[in-house]
């Protein structure tokens, strides 16, 4: 798969394309589902596979107090744009002059003339151009216009829910991490970088690796979470905390993952936490010696429920 970025977008190579049209802030369900229809088209009518998509998500320029918390990273996303064995995936770079193109010189300008895509595949709520005046009617009228084919893609349905990044960030919002698997098609996974904090894990006698994220991520409630670590190539069980302390009457938001079975020293090293099962709400202790026997309780529940 080749990764093209918006500054590159004149390819030397004069592949037509087939291409999905979409923030793809998730890569749900949902967003497979029409990025599998455009792969089956572009089998149909011999065109190379491709993948228009934006960073960062518009509404972190367009309105960035009503922005939502990512779900994946931008380096997520393409790991997983990868191993769904596109041609190609072109990154446009959303900026407040970008914003500002109406959605007819959009379509010209960038995914005709530039990207030489002869199918578009969208979602039947997807909007373009400024201010979102483009649809899926006047992309329909466009391409009667310019030459080009249009496929709008139904929404999937799950459990009588449209599967959608919105209704996922909710569930994470709630805490219903095991529930997101089902419409995110994976679960949901956070990325940082392992940072040193006050030590009090490990004179507990429960070391934690303390997470500085990476990207700023949709987060759960406070709570503890059971999950699975990536580390080095590497799958570990853990448990992690989310939450303010309230037991050492802390103010900030924490994130500190404790790594079933490991003792290596990882300050400043990279690791991924994936959010399997809400175990309990934050709690604050009378004493540390009640903390660390719910510690021991959360670690043998994980431990038999990651089996």
């Amino acid at each position: 798969m080749k990764i093209i970025n918006n500054l590159n977008f004149i390819r030397s190579e004069k592949k037509t394309v087939a291409t999905a049209m979409g923030t793809f802030d998730g890569l749900h369900k949902g967003h497979r589902q029409i990025i599998k229809k455009q792969k089956k088209i572009a089998q149909n009518t011999n065109l190379a596979t491709g993948i228009y998509s934006f960073y960062p998500h518009p509404l972190r320029i367009v309105n960035p107090d009503n922005a939502p918390g990512y779900l994946l990273s931008e380096k997520q996303k393409v790991n997983i744009v990868k191993n769904l064995k596109l041609d190609y995936l072109f990154q446009q770079k959303f900026t407040s002059d970008f914003a500002k193109i109406k959605f007819d010189k959009f379509i010209k300008n960038i995914l005709l003339n530039q990207l030489d895509c002869k199918y578009i595949v969208v979602g039947e709520d997807f909007r373009f151009g400024y201010q979102g005046n483009g649809n899926i009617n006047s992309l329909k009228k466009l391409a009667k216009k310019c030459n080009f084919k249009v496929e709008i893609v139904k929404p999937l349905i799950i459990e009588g829910k449209v599967v959608s990044s919105s209704y996922i960030r909710k569930l994470i919002k709630k805490g219903k991490v095991t529930k997101v698997s089902k419409f995110l098609g994976n679960n949901f996974e956070i990325k940082g970088k392992v940072i040193k904090g006050e030590g009090r894990g490990k004179k507990l006698g429960y070391p934690t690796a303390n997470l500085k994220l990476n990207t700023d991520y949709v987060l759960p409630p406070a709570g503890v979470y059971a999950g699975f670590v990536h580390y080095n190539d590497c799958i570990y069980k853990g448990i992690g905390y989310f939450g303010y302390k309230p037991t050492f009457s802390k103010k900030n938001y924490n994130i500190e993952i404790h790594i079933f079975n490991f003792s290596d020293n990882i300050y400043g090293e990279k690791l991924n936490f994936e959010l399997v099962k809400y175990i309990r709400k934050d709690l604050c202790f009378e004493n540390e010696t009640d903390l660390i026997n719910q510690i021991q309780n959360d670690i043998l529940y994980t431990e038999r429920l990651l089996c």
